[in-house]
């Protein structure tokens, strides 16, 4: 991907999946920007709450593009969230 200028989505379901991607860039595995979509709302990921959705965002390595999706009954509330504190939808 680094080769060819792709930029990966990197999906992320909790806040150590945040920290692993600055281990991937030590490593050159990957090279930013990134664009995170930080996933809310199932039982494999963190629920979904403000609280647990700023937890992921602080811990995002920088430079960083990141949305919220919120699974099933949670995308509009993830929409709303992500407009409100500076991300994207």
């Amino acid at each position: 991907m680094n080769a060819a200028s792709i930029l990966p989505e990197l999906e992320v379901f909790d806040v150590g999946m945040a920290d692993f991607a600055s281990v991937m860039v030590a490593e050159s595995v990957l090279t930013g920007p990134l664009y995170f979509n930080i996933l809310l709302g199932n039982f494999g990921t963190a629920a979904f709450n403000l609280r647990n959705a700023s937890a992921i965002i602080n811990a995002l390595f920088k430079p960083y593009t990141w949305s919220t999706t919120g699974i099933g009954q949670h995308q509009l509330a993830a929409n709303v969230l992500s407009i409100a504190i500076g991300g994207n939808v």
